[in-house]
């Protein structure tokens, strides 16, 4: 398992990236402005920055390693278990694999192909939160960092794409070690909604608002729940597609705002998001009529009961054939 993780490829692509990391807190540090647009930086800050973001580098490549390691080593069936890693622990992986199996091809969760997945988006995430000095180190930093690496992989590599999609356009912001990373534009599914993965905000107003409350309750479900979240998110997503298309259109308020009312906004994950940010899901819909796609507290309670009753079962029966 050691000699898995610690490769002479790896630790030399990771160094690489660390080395580019480095360079890339440095400029970053140095050209770093308050929020009047004042250059603040020092040659000293910048120096601990990219040594910052050359050790999150490593780190993060190294745990994201580690965790597919350790899940390879103790599964019966490696093999399987591979697959199964590559949906729950990076999501894009098992659903290109999906595709590609039906041509009876394999491409991205082989064990081997999945370690080195690992390694990119942990050094990345690492390479990405210490540029921009995301994590209080002081306080929930040394929770937060680790999660993100290791059982919150799947939220993580989604973020590094949306980072990827925002670089040019998005306009991060500098929020201090909030323990996320805030795009104030970015993509966006609708155009006055935020869009979370990991602990990668786009699209998000600005801190002092509901609305980033709401979206940092995600970045910690991500952390908290991990696999769990993301697939039960999913799969609530694709179980109320259809009725929600359905109650739409008995409704008058045409298929789209009922799949978003059903998946969306009586999503137990939202609702819990929405009721820590202090705001009415109500609130989106226009008239009393639309307002009856908004399930109350007593349904979304009882349906949320069943969901996770079966989506726990599930898991654990899968993960019990594996490991």
């Amino acid at each position: 398992m050691i000699g898995r993780i610690f490769t002479g490829g790896a630790l030399i692509f990771l160094f690489v990236l660390a080395v580019g990391g480095f360079l890339l807190g440095l400029i970053r540090g140095k050209l770093q402005k308050d929020p009047t647009g004042k250059k603040i930086g020092t040659w000293t800050g910048a120096l601990l920055n990219g040594l910052e973001s050359a050790v999150l580098t490593i780190v993060g490549g190294l745990l994201a390693r580690g965790v597919v390691s350790v899940l390879l080593t103790a599964a019966d069936d490696p093999d399987k278990a591979a697959k199964a890693i590559g949906w729950a622990f990076f999501l894009v992986p098992g659903m290109v694999d999906a595709v590609a199996g039906l041509a009876g091809e394999r491409l991205l969760t082989p064990p081997g192909a999945l370690m080195w997945i690992a390694t990119t988006v942990g050094a990345f995430a690492g390479l990405m939160d210490g540029v921009w000095k995301i994590h209080d180190w002081k306080g929930l930093g040394w929770l937060g960092f680790p999660l993100d690496l290791t059982w919150g992989l799947a939220g993580t590599t989604l973020g590094g794409l949306l980072h990827l999609i925002n670089f040019s356009w998005g306009d991060h912001a500098e929020d201090g070690r909030s323990g996320s990373h805030h795009y104030q534009s970015g993509f966006r599914l609708i155009d006055d909604f935020a869009f979370t993965q990991g602990s990668v905000m786009s699209n998000t107003k600005a801190s002092t608002t509901t609305q980033y409350k709401h979206e940092m309750v995600h970045v910690w479900q991500n952390r908290i729940f991990g696999a769990f979240y993301v697939l039960s998110y999913l799969a609530w997503l694709v179980i109320w597609f259809v009725p929600g298309m359905f109650a739409g259109w008995i409704k008058g308020d045409g298929l789209g705002h009922g799949i978003k009312s059903y998946c969306y906004l009586n999503n137990p994950w939202e609702v819990v998001a929405y009721a820590i940010q202090g705001e009415k899901r109500s609130k989106y819909d226009s008239s009393d009529l639309k307002k009856q796609l908004v399930w109350s507290i007593a349904p979304v309670v009882f349906w949320s009961i069943a969901f996770f009753a079966g989506a726990v079962i599930v898991f654990f029966k899968i993960a019990s054939a594996i490991w």
